[in-house]
């Protein structure tokens, strides 16, 4: 929510006369094209919002507006226990006593603990008489043991009181004086409204031997609870110590008398000539010695013998809190909060700060001044005068006509106070600022009966102004108003003006701002017929955002917020789908399968206008599900994953399908010698998940330097995977003609290695005639038939060349296989029914059959 003027004019600060309060005053309309720190106006902004900004919105979760935050703040505990600590920790306050200083003292500690400047301001006072009794025992509940004392008689000073038991005569006023157990003691007697009489009974007291005298009111007195002025005393008495005190003390000294003897010490003093002021100054935030001022103030003395709980203990325990609030804020308005010293003595000391320590100019720059007195009475009043919280002025100001009545009226609205009551009356210190030009007012729980009449709490001025009677509710009540309006008036008022993307006002937007790093989304109102809106900021940078009723909507970031400035955002659509990205963590080798897990795939999404879109995914055909964290891959396969996006607009992204491979399994291996022909090996390998790449072979106990010449020094080609049917391959490789032990392994396509697998292949048998070698030209060759199992005798002639063995070649004829099995030479490519025979460049030739076929032969 926002306070918002029906009808009005709108509320400004008074500016001094010839300065500019806002750079923006003396600019006129030059100022238009100056930057926002210098005009207060934003720059029209054309991006979209922040998505939590929009769920906050439309989810109904953004947090409260400054100015209902701070009705929220006000904490009901805190104004008590301050209320608590003056009127019964303290006590009576009455002005230039110690009993000030200690309230004065508590309020400067407590206003520098919430970051204010203090300062003290002296000034003078009537000195007045008091006496402060300490009885030998107590009673429960809050009372006053201060008393009046007679203007003649003796002044003990805090550091000899008189002590001793207390007597009680009642109302005896005859044969006093030959009473003995009188002597040495303090009398309690009832008060007599006959100064002849008093006297009379004060005379034989005297004779007595009586060294105090206590007069109480009783039953059946006017104003009982009000203290009895003593007067003057006659001669006879002047050596006494003589006091008055109320109809609850006399009742409560007689009830403690009845329960066992009492004693009391009895301490008559004259109080200082001077009284003080604390005043606590928060300079504005910006630093402008020029800034706006506001006044909060409350008066911190008593009556004597009056704890003053709410006259005006109230009034400052509320003062305190509002200040611990408006503390709490940076704000390019200055806060001043006064408590004043002597109010009872005829607003002397806010008549002193107002007329004699501030300036012309502060007196200009002021905005206001809030002034409360006894703003927490439980008193509900009495029919027809039934109290109420009432804002009153000195000349009967109208709501209109003075902005301190037109800002609390507002506030208590807001805060669900309904109409503020606004009378007149003068007579505290709100009068002293009145006085000097500054619009003020006095803020209390009361019965205004018309002109300048008021009905006040019935314990106003007694001594029974004590906790027991104070509302801790109402003075909640009152510090939301009072706070809540000079919170308002020293905020930044920022004005939303909202478009739509044909430059029309945008009617209804709902309007949300977060300031200075905040994660919440502050309330900011919604925009009116003219696309408009305002609100109220402290100091503070912050982003503003709007959201049209048709789903359109914009913000502005990082506006400085000084100058009243004003906002300008234009809302717009988005028919753009976000993008979505898929990250696999380890990267993917070029073998597109990971040898290891876990393999982590991290999902992301970009948007033009929606910095967060709905971020969902499918892995492996499963539902969709809005993905929270990375996705972790642990188990062997390929896996499969989708993954698709939606921005707060609906617009929804093409699916983007990401593949990931793991396999940490090396392939199944088994090699055999095929017996029916030496040099021939039958593999089986099988690798259910990324499948078979090769198969490779060493052959292991021959001379390094026949294996250089042979090639076969390292891990050599047998097979790839390609050549595997039905997982099994037949090769042949060229041995030596000794025993021979070859090893051979399989990879698969991730690159996972088996286990090595060894056979052992037996010695060529022994021939008289050595084998001829391969020719280096291709000879012509005839396929054997696979159906028989003998060889078919080829003659190959060869030209003259060096063996592996460095014998000369000669003309053989032997079988074709077995030729084959012995020799090298260039590729030699035979088909025929048994399949694809390949004379491999390494030295070793494949034979690619089916098992079926080779079984059947």
């Amino acid at each position: 929510m926002t306070i918002q003027y029906a009808n009005e004019r709108a509320f400004t600060r008074p500016r001094p006369a010839g300065r500019a309060k806002r750079p923006l005053a003396i600019l006129g309309a030059a100022a238009l094209a100056l930057p926002l720190i210098l005009q207060g106006t934003a720059a029209q902004a054309v991006s979209f919002a922040p998505t939590d900004a929009i769920a906050a919105i439309t989810s109904g979760t953004t947090t409260a507006g400054y100015q209902e935050e701070f009705l929220q703040a006000v904490n009901s505990q805190n104004i008590w226990n301050h209320d608590v600590h003056l009127a019964d920790t303290i006590g009576p306050r009455v002005a230039g006593t110690p009993g000030e200083e200690a309230a004065a003292a508590y309020i400067e500690q407590t206003l520098t603990s919430y970051g204010f400047d203090t300062s003290r301001e002296s000034f003078a006072a009537t000195a007045q008489l008091f006496a402060d009794v300490t009885p030998s025992r107590y009673q429960d509940g809050y009372a006053s043991w201060q008393f009046r004392p007679a203007s003649n008689a003796v002044v003990t000073g805090a550091d000899a009181p008189v002590a001793d038991n207390l007597v009680d005569i009642g109302g005896a006023t005859a044969d006093l004086a030959e009473r003995t157990d009188l002597a040495g003691a303090i009398v309690l007697a009832d008060w007599n409204t006959s100064a002849a009489v008093r006297s009379g009974v004060l005379t034989d007291l005297a004779a007595a031997g009586a060294i105090g005298v206590v007069f109480a009111k009783s039953e059946g007195i006017s104003s009982p609870e009000a203290l009895p002025n003593v007067g003057a005393v006659p001669a006879e008495a002047q050596g006494l110590v003589v006091v008055g005190a109320a109809l609850n003390q006399g009742a409560r000294m007689r009830a403690l008398i009845a329960d066992g003897p009492l004693s009391l010490s009895i301490a008559t003093q004259v109080g200082g000539d001077t009284s003080t002021n604390v005043l606590g100054v928060r300079k504005a935030a910006n630093g402008d010695p020029d800034a706006p001022i506001v006044y909060i103030g409350a008066h911190i003395d008593t009556v004597v013998g009056s704890h003053g709980a709410s006259d005006n203990g109230s009034g400052s325990s509320i003062m305190l809190e509002l200040a611990r609030i408006l503390g709490s804020y940076s704000l390019n308005t200055e806060v001043r909060v006064g408590a004043w010293g002597a109010e009872e003595q005829g607003i002397k000391g806010s008549k002193h700060h107002a007329s004699t320590v501030m300036t012309p100019e502060d007196r200009d720059r002021t905005i206001g001044a809030w002034n409360m007195d006894m703003a927490g009475t439980g008193h509900p009043g009495d029919p027809g005068q039934e109290f109420g919280f009432w804002a009153l002025t000195v000349d009967g100001d109208t709501v209109a006509e003075n902005p301190v009545l037109e800002l609390a009226d507002e506030v208590s609205k807001l805060a669900g106070h309904g109409d503020l009551q606004v009378g007149q009356v003068g007579r505290s210190d709100h009068q002293s600022f009145r006085d000097v030009g500054i619009p003020a007012a006095v803020f209390s729980w009361m019965f205004w009966a018309g002109g300048t009449n008021i009905v006040l709490e019935p314990a106003y001025h007694q001594t029974t102004d004590t906790l027991e009677f104070v509302s801790e509710e109402r003075m909640a009540i009152a510090a939301q108003i009072l706070g809540g309006s000079v919170f308002r008036a020293a905020l930044e008022e920022v004005t939303i003006e909202v478009t739509d993307e044909q430059g029309d006002p945008a009617v209804g937007a709902q309007l949300a701002l977060s300031c200075d790093g905040e994660n919440t989304w502050r309330d900011a109102g919604v925009t009116g017929d003219t696309g408009s809106a305002t609100t109220h900021v402290p100091n503070a940078t912050c982003d503003v955002v709007a959201l049209a009723a048709d789903g359109a909507r914009g913000s502005v970031a990082a506006v400085e917020i000084a100058a009243d400035p004003t906002v300008k955002i234009e809302v717009s659509s988005d028919a753009i789908a976000p993008e979505v990205i898929a990250e696999v963590s380890p990267a993917t080798p070029a073998s597109q399968w990971h040898t290891s897990a876990p393999v982590n795939v991290t999902l992301s999404a970009t948007d033009n206008a929606d910095d967060a879109p709905v971020l969902e995914s499918s892995l492996n055909g499963a539902d969709w599900a809005v993905v929270t964290e990375a996705t972790v891959l642990t188990t062997d396969g390929l896996h499969t994953i989708a993954a698709r996006a939606t921005d707060d607009f609906g617009n929804q992204s093409d699916e983007l399908e990401t593949s990931v491979g793991i396999d940490t399994v090396g392939p199944e291996l088994s090699v055999a010698v095929v017996p029916e022909q030496r040099g021939q090996l039958e593999v089986a390998s099988n690798d259910a998940t990324s499948g078979v790449a090769r198969v490779e072979y060493q052959i292991k106990n021959v001379a390094a330097s026949s294996v250089a010449a042979m090639g076969a020094e390292s891990w050599q080609l047998l097979a790839d995977g390609e050549d595997l049917v039905d997982n099994t391959v037949v090769a042949a490789i060229t041995l030596p003609n000794g025993q021979t032990s070859v090893a051979v392994r399989a990879l698969d396509v991730a690159g996972n290695v088996s286990e090595v697998a060894e056979v052992t292949v037996a010695a060529a048998p022994t021939s008289s005639t050595p084998p001829a070698p391969i020719p280096t030209n291709p000879p012509t060759t005839t396929p054997t038939d696979p159906t028989t199992t003998d060889p078919t005798t080829t003659t190959t002639t060869t030209p003259s060349s060096t063996t592996a063995t460095g014998t000369t070649p000669t003309q053989s004829t032997t079988t074709a296989n077995a030729s084959l099995s012995q020799t090298g030479g260039m590729p030699l490519v035979g088909a025929g029914a048994v399949g694809l025979v390949l004379l491999l460049t390494g030295g070793a030739a494949l034979t690619v059959r089916r098992r079926q076929a080779r079984n059947a032969a």
